[in-house]
């Protein structure tokens, strides 16, 4: 029987011969003037992330808004990763342990492939337009944007923006609509609500 010891974080596959690679150690039959090939090799566990981007009751203006996710990963969390947009196959590239993906849109699902375990960190930049609007409220019990990466497995994050409180005041400063030329409705640049000539929000 051939064991090889704990290698770290790698997992130790043992391939007898041309017979498939399996976890469990080699057991051989080595007969007189025989030759028998055992491989033993060490690869880092995977395992998938999935981040899905959700604003509810988003207006139009939210819904173009293209956001972008900062994905930090642990050791070994480098170079070439491959996921998916959508169900789009895509590639990026984390520099530094960091994987920036722009264009995230509401609705939209990343599912990043075969990615070494361990802890992520998801960060989220708002979108120019509607960013006072909004918060990002992450689906990890602390609200951290954490989630841990297990062998085979699919880990699940969910970025959802919930509106935050915020108050306007509309001044006229029309000599009390003395020309009668104020409008009977309007509505602010980039704001989720209509006002009316006599509302003051």
């Amino acid at each position: 029987t051939i064991t090889e010891d704990a290698a770290g974080s790698y997992i130790t596959t043992y391939q007898v011969g041309n017979s498939a690679a399996s976890a469990t150690p080699a057991d051989i039959e080595l007969l007189e003037d025989g030759t028998v090939t055992v491989s033993v090799q060490n690869v880092n566990p995977v395992g998938s992330l999935q981040i899905s981007k959700n604003i509810p009751n988003a207006n139009t203006t939210m819904k173009a808004d293209a956001f972008t996710f900062a994905i930090a990963g642990p050791e070994g969390f480098e170079g070439s990763v491959s996921y998916t947009l959508n169900g789009a196959a895509m590639t990026g590239t984390a520099a530094n342990g960091v994987l920036t993906l722009t264009g995230v849109k509401t609705g939209d699902v990343i599912l990043l492939q075969d990615v070494p375990v361990g802890e992520y960190t998801v960060t989220e930049t708002a979108a120019d337009g509607n960013k006072l609007f909004y918060n990002a409220v992450y689906s990890d019990v602390d609200n951290a944007g954490k989630v841990t990466v297990t062998q085979g497995a699919t880990a699940q994050m969910t970025v959802t923006n919930k509106p935050t409180e915020t108050v306007f005041y509309k001044e006229w400063l029309d000599n009390n609509d003395a020309e009668e030329e104020r409008p009977d409705a309007g509505e602010f640049a980039g704001a989720l609500m209509p006002f009316t000539a006599e509302e003051n929000l």
